[in-house]
């Protein structure tokens, strides 16, 4: 992050910097959003990269779907293709927000 120790308040700093990719928690989450896709999909990381910028779009397809250039369709898709696979609802604060840290902390562990 870059900052000194110290207090900061969450809009310093977003959620983003308590995002600790050796928490115990992480097994967990890989467990119910990573392992299910493993010998389901030929490349799970597709699915995982769509459904974060999914998230990130505030839940758009079609801001998505610029984002990732493909058609919104093709969004949709691999939403509800996650979303069979996993048994999650990614429209679900809990889970919305359970995705989210692991996603994050996926992307500090590359």
């Amino acid at each position: 992050m870059g900052q000194e120790p110290g207090n900061y308040s969450l809009e310093d700093v977003t959620w983003r910097a308590v995002v600790d990719p050796a928490d115990p928690l992480m097994p967990h989450l890989a467990r119910i959003f990573l392992e299910p896709l493993m010998d389901r999909v030929s490349d799970p990381q597709i699915l995982l990269h769509t459904v974060q910028a999914y998230l990130e779009a505030d839940r758009s397809y079609n801001q998505a779907a610029k984002h990732l250039h493909c058609h919104a369709n093709t969004v949709r898709y691999r939403i509800g293709r996650f979303q069979e696979l996993t048994g999650v609802d990614v429209d679900s604060t809990e889970v919305m927000t359970s995705l989210m840290w692991f996603l994050e902390a996926r992307a500090r562990t590359s």
